[in-house]
């Protein structure tokens, strides 16, 4: 069985739509057993809820719902506290919804792929899933890499390696993430791991993230 995750938030109601396209493109090029989990807020309407399962029951795949504000409401409540821009900014606190993965899932999950509502998978996820972390926690691209080579990316990119937060090579996109959950949770996971991550976001100037898209 290959874990797959999602995070997001859908205040429109229109953004769910991505995350289906996403979900389905995976069922249709991945040959294995397939299980998705969605996390979300309240956001998300009983209907689109219920269009998620209908596409998991078509392609006879199953897909498991965490709804935070019911699940963890303090720790929701301390992230909107912490990461107020999160708010206004382009990166919601969706953004922050893939942080909670090592203690949603159950400890019985040692694995599992983390991909953007807004990306579409061309082949069998089965090639990351059996990818040699090599006794590594998580599996990404460094950014820089997505933006050129060695060049340095977003504001943030360069602001962080600019000021020494990280290096250019340290400083990886988060859209697909391949996770160890036992590494991560050996290495303080769950609430550490949403503790750390978090304040990593604290480092880094609110007006970088406070350009809204319409």
């Amino acid at each position: 069985m290959i874990h797959v995750c999602f995070g997001f938030i859908d205040g429109s109601g229109k953004y769910s739509k991505f995350a289906g396209a996403s979900i389905c493109s995976i069922f249709e090029n991945t040959k294995s057993k397939v299980t998705i989990h969605l996390i979300h807020d309240n956001t998300l309407t009983e209907s689109n809820r219920e269009k998620f399962i209908e596409l998991a029951e078509n392609y006879r795949q199953q897909i498991q719902f965490y709804n935070l504000e019911t699940l963890k409401p303090e720790k929701l409540q301390w992230i909107r506290e912490q990461l107020p821009w999160t708010s206004t900014s382009f990166l919601t606190i969706g953004t922050i919804y893939r942080l909670f993965i090592p203690e949603l899932l159950s400890t019985e999950i040692d694995r599992a792929i983390y991909i953007d509502s807004d990306t579409i998978v061309n082949l069998d996820l089965n090639e990351l899933w059996t990818l040699n972390l090599e006794n590594k926690p998580i599996a990404a691209v460094p950014e820089g890499l997505i933006n050129g080579g060695n060049k340095i990316g977003s504001l943030a990119n360069q602001y962080v390696v600019k000021n020494g937060i990280a290096t250019n090579t340290e400083y990886f996109n988060c859209g697909i993430l391949v996770m160890d959950l036992q590494q991560v949770r050996s290495r303080g996971g769950g609430a550490t791991f949403l503790n750390r991550k978090s304040n990593f976001f604290t480092k880094i100037p609110e007006q970088l993230y406070s350009i809204k898209f319409h």
